[in-house]
């Protein structure tokens, strides 16, 4: 039984993945439990705990004599997928989002009156990647991408405690962007954010600079509060 259950999960992670990145694309029929079957490896008794996880979780339809079919991720299917992977509850979110509030505001403060020309290109680059992968629809690359602006301003603040302030939550951010950045509308809302902020760091303007990111970190929190009712409180 032990056996089946393992072979069962392993089976529906897969499957998940491919839901999520949208390999098995919304509103497709998928193959028939007979055929994955065959794919996976595995028996129709584990095929059907899978596809009875994945029909319980909102992310496919079983139509009665019709096959089954892909649907839209549940956003709190998305948050409650960051939380189990990472062994965290909604307290790990409400906590990480009130760190980086007041810590990443310390950071673009120096970043504006300490980074230089050569650092604003590679943002600006940074920038740029990130159009391309939201006009891709490559919401992974963007989360990517998202986290790795972040890791630029800490090093550009030139402030090394913050710096590694910043590394040390890496792990537990790099989780939550790639969940948190499904959520419909995000990913192009929270690249006008970055464009904003990028503006404010050319112009070497610590208040708009530090303006911009909290009204980035507030629509996040905004986001947590109505897809995934859960409050962080400033």
């Amino acid at each position: 039984m032990e056996r089946r259950t393992n072979l069962a999960d392993m089976v529906f992670e897969k499957m998940k993945e491919r839901i999520m990145s949208g390999e098995y694309e919304r509103e497709k029929l998928l193959p028939t439990q007979e055929e994955l079957s065959a794919r996976f490896g595995v028996s129709r008794t584990v095929m059907r705990d899978a596809f009875h996880k994945l029909s319980s979780l909102g992310l496919i339809e079983i139509r009665q004599g019709k096959g089954s079919f892909v649907r839209s991720a549940n956003p709190l299917f998305i948050v409650s997928s960051i939380l189990s992977a990472f062994r965290m509850d909604a307290s790990w979110i409400q906590d990480l989002m009130e760190a980086r509030y007041y810590i990443e505001q310390s950071i673009i403060r120096l970043a504006a009156v300490r980074i230089t020309d050569e650092d604003l290109g590679i943002l600006g680059e940074n920038v740029e990647q990130m159009e391309t992968a939201v006009a891709a629809g490559n919401i992974e690359a963007f989360a990517r991408i998202d986290l790795d602006f972040h890791q630029k301003l800490a090093e550009f603040s030139r402030n090394k405690v913050l710096q590694r302030t910043l590394d040390a939550i890496r792990e537990i951010m790099r989780n939550f962007f790639e969940g948190f950045s499904k959520t419909p509308g995000v990913a192009p809302q929270a690249l006008e954010y970055h464009r904003e902020i990028y503006r404010a760091l050319r112009a070497r303007d610590p208040e708009s600079a530090e303006r911009k990111l909290k009204e980035h970190l507030g629509d996040i929190i905004f986001n947590l509060k109505q897809n995934y009712n859960i409050d962080v409180l400033l």
